[in-house]
């Protein structure tokens, strides 16, 4: 290792926790009550908040332009990115009437906002120049433009999300949704709708892993992207009614009290976590911990602190080393287990990994996750080779794209298989064919590609008017019906790591299962003589 990188390491260290700090500042408002200040109050608060957020940013920026070393200013770049992003999401929430900032009624945009913090300032303060693996060939001068290229991406959201321009559109969509929400009541039909949902989305998985001869990523993924039946699809929307099935027992636990329901709600909690454990995925864990938080913010509570710090120790003692160790076990052999197979290992490997538990696997599970979610990856790769080695994409292409999807592949057996990440991976980071990865792209790196800074700024301004179009009309303690909907919309919108194009695409996918669970859940009111 030579002496730049040696340095490049002290300086990291010595601002990690300055990161610390910042990550203090922005989680201590989410505890922000609008109740236990005077109206006059409020504001001041929120404004000297994004005073001292914004001043931040724009100091430590500084800081990061006169930094010697790349990996030097990468990292103190992390740390102003993170600041303004907090700066913005106080002054988004502000403006829109938030109180908690939005984040304890499960708006979108505010998380958005969270999340690009996390993941695209804080998670890159500990950049390695000498990393191994794929990300291996990033540069820090790429990390550093990348920090520029999403502050300016953020920036942009943020003026479409607070300026609000469709006004007309965006009241033509909160009635629409009122009109779906009101022709349903806001109670569950009965005791027995959680679990037929549960039942139908366990069905929809099992009919898939048996056609598709894997469960989950349990085993390796390659043959999804050279190949694709009709029925995927549907299969794969008609999972969602798991997820769905444990607001359903939320909401009738908390919004309903009704005798029984919190029994309910453990079992198919329960049950989801071990199912996901199966299939190998730590996001569903991540999932089901959300549609029960959502359920409870429904029912007019505040943030679960409780629910969520016992997740987030579970998930670092126990989920991520499991999964580590299931995923090499079902795909360290001459072949992939079968999905029986896999299940039947399940167990042994649960069990293991729990007797392994020691005071080291929260700083290893932290070390994973710290990687995992450096998401400043795929804005630095796109800047670093578009369009010197990777040519600029044709707009064209999005039109296209977003209309060939719409066409099921029932009709066109032969559409080309969307699979953006495992392209994105070859193209970008020169992954071979047999490797599929889940590399995160990111919206605004996706739109670059597509002709540089004038792509990107509309789009970004897109999404920001589009999330403000479902924070304005969604309210998850007026309307159960709401509560749903956010369930699906988060992962989609709050935490994008895929394309734009992606995005757009997943919207009427999530708005038809959304209707046609509804119509499961809840009765049909009667119109008023």
């Amino acid at each position: 290792m030579d002496t730049a990188g040696l340095t490049g390491a002290r300086g990291l260290r010595q601002i990690t926790s300055r990161g610390g700090l910042i990550t203090y500042s922005i989680f201590s408002m989410t505890a922000y009550q609008a109740s236990s200040a005077s109206p006059l109050g409020i504001p001041l608060r929120r404004a000297a908040a994004i005073s001292v957020l914004a001043s931040t940013a724009i100091v430590v920026a500084g800081v990061a332009l006169s930094a010697p070393l790349p990996a030097i200013a990468a990292a103190w770049g992390g740390v102003a990115l993170a600041a303004w992003c907090g700066a913005l999401l106080t002054a988004c929430s502000t403006l829109a009437g938030y109180c908690s900032l939005g984040l304890a009624q499960w708006k979108v945009g505010s998380w958005f906002l969270l999340w690009c913090g996390l993941t695209e300032g804080l998670a890159t303060i500990n950049w390695e120049p000498w990393r191994s693996g794929v990300t291996a060939q990033i540069l820090p001068s790429s990390v550093v433009r990348a920090e520029w290229l999403t502050a300016v991406a953020v920036t942009a959201w943020a003026a479409a999300y607070c300026s609000n321009p469709g006004r007309t559109a965006v009241a033509a969509y909160a009635r629409f949704m009122h009109s779906i929400a009101g022709q349903r009541s806001d109670t569950v039909r009965g005791p027995m709708v959680p679990w037929l949902l549960y039942a139908a989305g366990t069905g929809a998985r099992l009919i898939g892993a048996i056609l598709a001869g894997r469960l989950g990523y349990a085993a390796n993924a390659v043959v999804t992207v050279h190949s694709a039946s009709w029925y995927q699809q549907a299969l794969s929307l008609a999972s969602f009614a798991c997820p769905l099935a444990i607001t359903v027992a939320g909401l009738r636990a908390f919004r309903e009290r009704a005798v029984g329901a919190r029994a309910t709600l453990t079992f198919l909690f329960a049950a989801e976590i071990a199912a996901a454990a199966v299939m190998g995925q730590k996001g569903q864990f991540v999932t089901a911990v959300i549609a029960v938080a959502i359920a409870r913010a429904s029912a007019g509570r505040g943030m679960p602190r409780g629910l969520i710090l016992s997740a987030a120790i579970f998930f670092l003692l126990l989920v991520i080393p499991f999964t580590i160790a299931y995923r090499a076990e079902v795909r360290g052999g001459p072949a992939d287990l079968t999905p029986r197979a896999a299940v039947a290992v399940a167990p042994a490997v649960a069990g293991a990994a729990a007797n392994a538990v020691s005071a080291g696997t929260i700083t290893e599970s932290v070390g994973y996750l710290e990687q995992r979610l450096q998401e400043i990856s795929g804005p630095a790769i796109v800047l670093q080779k578009t369009p010197s080695q990777v040519p600029y994409a044709s707009l064209a292409r999005i039109p296209e794209t977003l209309a060939a999807d719409l066409v099921p592949r029932a009709l066109w057996p032969g559409k080309p298989i969307l699979d953006p990440g495992y392209q994105f991976s070859q193209e970008y980071y020169g992954t071979p064919a047999a490797l599929v990865t889940a590399a995160a792209i990111t919206p605004e790196a996706d739109l670059y590609r597509y002709g540089g800074w004038v792509p990107m700024l509309a789009g970004m301004l897109a999404l920001g008017w589009l999330m403000r179009a479902a924070d304005q009309s969604l309210n998850v303690r007026a309307s159960p019906q709401a509560a749903l909907l956010i369930v699906l919309l988060w992962p989609v919108l709050a935490t994008p790591e895929g394309t734009f194009t992606g995005i757009m695409l997943a919207l009427p996918s999530v708005t038809l299962t959304w209707l046609a669970v509804i119509s499961v859940t809840f009765r049909r009111q009667r119109a008023p003589c």
